[in-house]
């Protein structure tokens, strides 16, 4: 089961410093206040004059209507028309509380503490932001309507604290067996698509972005090649005893040989791809759209081309030399891009906790270098086997079991050392004897991670 919390990435920074939104009104009389009163008795079994709800979650949905004020029109009245299929669920017509156009300007068409219907199970905890599109569940929103809905939810964030989740209207029947889902009809239940899978990760990598100066990124980059390579050119290629694959750049990017791809997750090809994109000049037997795979077959023979100075060694080497602040570019971007994927993972239970401790950490750069450093160091964590996992999913997880007087920082750290020592008590006996002899190493690295509480 997925659960989505508010989450980040820092490809969309969105200025959202005077958010404007405009009054539209639609209809909420006394009909309208009867017809959600009936609904919440109906749907929640809830008896009360009040219509007032405590948001919990922000719901985003498309319209499937091409135009805002056929859109408008439709939310409008009070009573329910031409809608057969939700129609059993009583005479309430629909509505959201927020309505954003094409262009990205912003409606409000109620109060936001009031029930709005647009969510099955969840009206009475939901916020719901409606976006003009998605015609025939096209995903064809815009990036306007991207940049609105983030300035929204951070908008909206802050007016209630106790929001918690934000989902796609396609995500909501995740929810149906929780304590915020209040539906007593089982049966009452519609399939969604909006607002599709792409804008959502959008959003949510728009909503808070890690900020770093030049200095902090250049800091971090020089710290990450210190901890893989000693700060030494000749570390930037490198084939470790005992492993199948080169480790290059000044994060160690792994590259296997053809027919050799192992449990760990091979990112330098991802790495000339992205270069690739940004239109930096690499290796012309590197410059295809399709990376090849690595050249050299076994670490005595990549240590042989050292040596000999073969070519197309020597102008790898120069190539990663040359383009140390891409690569830290490409390390933050990395991280960036994975951190939606690997928190959709986590329960639902441990999402705010583990929501709350990354915000947290990205507030500093120290936690920022801790976060890349370490998905570069033992990757996301999503698809490892045995110890359960040793990546950043596994460490977000463990966090919550720190001990209380430690800060963000100091739990993130003890967290790491924890899943580094289960992944080696649980390594598979061929790999125990490595796994043992760099644990020392994998605890004083991650040991950087913690902030002296003296500065």
């Amino acid at each position: 089961m997925r659960f989505i919390v508010l989450l980040f990435l820092s490809n969309l920074a969105v200025a959202c410093n005077n958010i404007s939104i405009i009054q539209k009104p639609i209809v909420f009389d006394k009909e309208r206040v009867a017809l959600t009163q009936q609904y919440r008795l109906k749907h929640y079994d809830i008896k009360s004059k009040s219509i007032v709800i405590q948001p919990r979650m922000i719901v985003l949905h498309w319209t499937q209507i091409k135009d805002i004020s056929s859109t408008y029109n439709v939310f409008y009245p009070a009573v329910l028309s031409n809608r057969p299929d939700i129609s059993k669920g009583g005479n309430l017509n629909v509505s959201a509380h927020f309505l954003v156009d094409r262009d990205g300007k912003i409606y409000q068409l109620m109060p936001t503490n009031w029930m709005a219907r647009h969510v099955i199970g969840l009206n009475d905890v939901a916020i719901g932001i409606e976006n003009v599109g998605g015609v025939d569940d096209r995903e064809d929103l815009t990036a306007a309507q991207v940049n609105a809905n983030v300035c929204l939810v951070r908008y909206l964030k802050k007016q209630y604290p106790t929001i918690e989740y934000l989902i796609g209207h396609y995500e909501y029947g995740e929810f149906r067996y929780t304590k915020l889902w209040k539906e007593k009809d089982s049966n009452y239940f519609t399939a969604k698509k909006d607002t599709g899978e792409k804008f959502m990760r959008l959003v949510r990598g728009g909503l808070i972005h890690p900020v770093l100066s030049p200095e902090n990124a250049k800091a971090i980059g020089e710290k990450i090649w210190q901890n893989e390579c000693n700060g030494k050119i000749s570390g930037l290629t490198s084939w470790n005893k005992g492993e199948n694959f080169a480790s290059l750049g000044i994060g160690h990017c792994i590259w296997y040989p053809a027919g050799k791809q192992d449990i760990f997750e091979e990112s330098f090809p991802k790495l000339i791809q992205y270069m690739r994109a940004r239109h930096v000049v690499v290796p012309k037997w590197l410059d295809k759209p399709d990376v090849p795979a690595c050249p050299w077959q076994s670490r005595e023979e990549f240590l042989r081309a050292i040596k000999n100075n073969e070519l197309r060694l020597w102008e790898l080497r120069q190539f990663l030399i040359n383009t140390v602040p891409e690569q830290t570019q490409y390390l933050i971007y990395r991280l960036e891009t994975l951190l939606p994927q690997i928190l959709e993972l986590v329960p639902v239970g441990e999402r705010p906790n583990i929501q709350h401790e990354i915000e947290q950490l990205i507030q500093t750069p120290i936690g920022i270098y801790s976060l890349v450093d370490y998905i570069n160091f033992k990757g996301d964590g999503i698809l490892e086997s045995f110890s359960g996992g040793w990546g950043l999913l596994q460490v977000l997880r463990e966090m919550q079991h720190a001990p209380n007087n430690l800060t963000p920082n100091e739990a993130y750290a003890w967290a790491a050392s924890k899943v580094l020592k289960r992944r080696v008590a649980s390594a598979p006996q061929a790999r125990k004897m490595n796994e043992k002899r760099w644990l020392t190493g994998w605890l004083k690295r991650v040991n950087t991670y913690r902030e002296d509480r003296n500065q």
